[in-house]
This record gives structure tokens, sequence and C-alpha cells, in this order.
């Protein structure tokens, strides 16, 4: 295990604790600046860690543009004063109420939705128009993730051509998300995203031979980031790229960033010669994707036995060599479902010190709007 991830003051932390190094969190900021080419083109994902202290840093880096899942976690960057806040997530049912409530709470905030559809477009318009307010809509396409969007196709054309001449609503461009691309072959991941990207690009041509305003594309996520950032007029939008789990690391090598989250566990059981239990159940790391839910990194193991809700129990050697209260570092396989599992994390400094404890404000689902 590399020895700048050891904290000095640890036996001050209770575990399990999900520690966030911050100097390694804002190098690897820095790493996504240059390799996007310029700070205006990142649009940085927010449910990765829904905390407001490290959407404070990556202003401070420069960046104004930001992406987000959930309302909460659009008010809370408009908390931090972002001016620009995507939030890439269909808007219905009381949706609709809670973002005219956002939009009148933080008039500062610039907010643009996703659609994939007329009749939450109508609503929204409706809505909107009843409320004296304009939104920008950004027109998700489904380019094979079959999550949410619609194909790039003529359907597409039209409901682009709606959303400009709906009232209380602006064109805000176009969105691609190929979370599906994550081969380890970076060229055949590259290839696969510039199919994507082509999609997309397409389906701009033909809404601009329209006359019809595209103010921006914005495409990818984490794996295929250094893919996209090669082509110009694109905003970025990676998430996890900044903390690099185990899933990606071990996925996604050519990413050359560094994990800046680490879960602090302690053994708190050996209940046979060959087994020993781990105080971090499944409340606090992801369970997703299916297999290994992390990676121990400073202890010889042979696999995972069992986990529960408080305890993980791991097979190793022999567990008489170790000792309770033994304390175990895990990159998480999964981050962004790890940070929403906790109330607070902790703040690692460059020395290796816990200095500070951060709320994790947007794990829930409401705010105040």
């Amino acid at each position: 295990m590399d020895a700048s991830y050891l904290v000095k003051n640890s036996a001050e932390i209770p575990s399990p604790a999900l520690l966030v190094y911050v100097d390694k969190f804002q190098e690897n900021l820095k790493k996504a600046i240059d390799l996007a080419g310029s700070v205006d083109r990142l649009r940085p994902h927010t449910k990765t860690h829904k905390l407001d202290r490290l959407v404070r840093l990556k202003m401070k880096a420069g960046v104004s543009k930001f992406k987000c899942a959930t309302l909460a976690e659009a008010e809370l960057l408009a908390r931090c004063q972002a001016p620009d806040v995507l939030i890439a997530y269909p808007i219905v049912g009381p949706a609709v109420g809670r973002l005219i409530n956002l939009l009148r709470a933080y008039p500062g905030t610039e907010f643009t939705v996703l659609a994939d559809d007329e009749g939450p477009i109508q609503d929204l318009s409706a809505a909107m128009t009843s409320a004296g307010l304009v939104i920008r809509v950004m027109l998700d396409l489904d380019v094979g993730m079959h999550r949410t969007g619609l194909p790039p196709g003529e359907e597409a054309v039209r409901l682009y051509q709606l959303i400009e001449t709906l009232p209380g609503l602006l064109p805000g461009g176009l969105h691609g998300y190929d979370g599906h691309l994550v081969q380890t072959d970076v060229a055949e991941r590259c290839q696969a995203a510039a199919a994507c990207r082509g999609q997309v690009l397409g389906l701009k041509d033909k809404v601009e031979k329209l006359n019809l305003s595209v103010p921006r594309v914005v495409v990818g996520g984490t794996p295929t980031f250094p893919c996209h950032a090669a082509v110009d007029g694109l905003e970025l939008s990676p998430g996890t790229i900044f903390f690099m789990d185990y899933f990606y690391r071990q996925r996604i090598p050519d990413l050359d960033f560094q994990p800046s989250a680490l879960i602090l566990s302690r053994i708190i059981s050996k209940p046979t010669p060959t087994l020993i239990t781990l105080d971090t159940g499944s409340k606090a790391i992801a369970a997703d994707p299916v297999g290994d839910r992390g990676r121990i990194l400073n202890l010889e193991y042979n696999g995972f036995y069992r986990q529960s809700e408080e305890h993980w129990t791991i097979e190793v050697p022999d567990s008489g060599r170790l000792r309770l209260g033994q304390e175990v570092y895990i990159l998480p396989t999964h981050i962004c479902p790890t940070f929403a599992w906790q109330q607070e994390v902790y703040a690692i400094d460059g020395q290796g010190r816990c200095y500070d404890t951060w709320p994790v404000i947007a794990r829930d689902r409401r705010l105040s709007v």
C-alpha cells in the first residue's frame, strides 16, 4: 500500500469511515482540466460526491458548469453559487413543482433540464408559463445505453423543434451519455465513443440546418472522457475520474488518475483461523456492480466470504497473525453510492492528517425545495 494513504491520526476516526484525500482530489482535478484543454469544457457530475466542499474546490479551480442527477444536488450547487447547472434527469410529476421552487429560490443560477418525450415537454412548458418562468431544455439522446433519451432520428428533430416553439422553454442543446462503454482497450473504447458522438453531432447538423440554435453538446462520462476530450466544441461530464474507484482502476487502466477516497475499516472479530470480520457492511460501501465490493490495500487476503449490513467477513491465510482493532484501508469498487451511504466524510490533508469532517449534504432527496 502506498504510504501516502496512511492517516497519521487515524485513531481519532471512528470506522467505517470514508476518507477523502484532498490533495489527491485536487491533483486529479488539475489533470482533468489539462486533459480537457480548458476548464470551460468541463461539466463535472456532482452525483459522485454530493458535497458542497468539493464543489467549492472545483469552482476555485475555475469550474463554472456542473451536472447533477437530483434536485437536491441542483440546490446544493445553487447554494454554492454555481452559475450553470444541468439537471441530467427527467423532470416529471411533482418534480416539476419542485423545479419551479428551485428557480424562484436561486435566480442567480441558470438551470437546464433534460427531456426525451413530448408529454413532459408539454407539461414543463405549461408549468413554466403559468409560473412566469423560462427554462432551458436539452434533448436527451439514447446513444446505446438504453436508460433514458430517444434515438437521434427524425422524432428527435421534431422534439427539438417543439422545444423551440413552446412558451416557457428555450432550446438548450443536446446531451448524449455513453456510460455503457467500458472497454479496457483504449482504441476500442474510443472507436465506440466516436460512433456515439457521431450520432449526437449528426443530429446537431440536422437541427442547425433548420436554423435552430444548439448552444451546447454535453457528452460522455469517466471512461470516454479522454476520447471526447480530443474533439473541440464539446462539454465533458466525468464524475468518478476525480476519485478513481477500483472498478475504473481495474477496467480503465489508461486513465492516469489516482484514488482519492478510501474506506477506513477495522477488524472486529476473528471467527475462524482463516476468517476475519470487518466493520464495513453493506451500509457503508456500494453493493454494486456484481462482484467484489472493494479492494483491500494493506492486508493479504484470499477472498470475500460474506457481507451483511454491518459486517464483512474476509478469507485470510491466518487470522491469528492479525489483531482485533487493526485498521484496514479499502478502495471501493463503486465510489458514487459509497458517498451516498455516508453522513459525513473525513478530509485528509497532504501530510496525511485528518483535519475536518464534511457533511454529505445532497445524499438527502430533498434539501428545501
